[in-house]
């Protein structure tokens, strides 16, 4: 299981890197947990160059949307459960 899930991962990382302009500071970390209805599920979070972020996400996320869907629909079939995508945005705070 371990494996697949590491091919899933392999996977968006693929996929993400021909989105961002600085590949090389994507790095995608993976955790199980358990959903509302105590399913396992695995988490993989995304993060990129700051600047890269917004390409992620996409005008009214499309862009998210997308890659949870297809990373979603390839984690079922290798893995037979869910995995959920994650991408981790930076906080903006403005100076009052």
């Amino acid at each position: 299981m371990e494996n697949e899930v590491e091919k899933v991962r392999t996977i968006a990382m693929d996929i993400v890197k021909q989105m961002v302009s600085v590949p090389e500071n994507v790095n995608i970390a993976t955790r199980e947990d358990v959903d509302d209805e105590g399913n396992d599920v695995t988490i993989l979070t995304i993060t990129a160059d700051p600047k890269d972020v917004g390409v992620l996400i996409g005008r009214k996320g499309e862009n998210a949307t997308a890659i949870r869907k297809v990373v979603g629909v390839i984690a079922f079939q290798l893995v037979n459960k869910r995995v959920y995508v994650q991408i981790d945005a930076p906080r903006k705070s403005y100076a009052v």
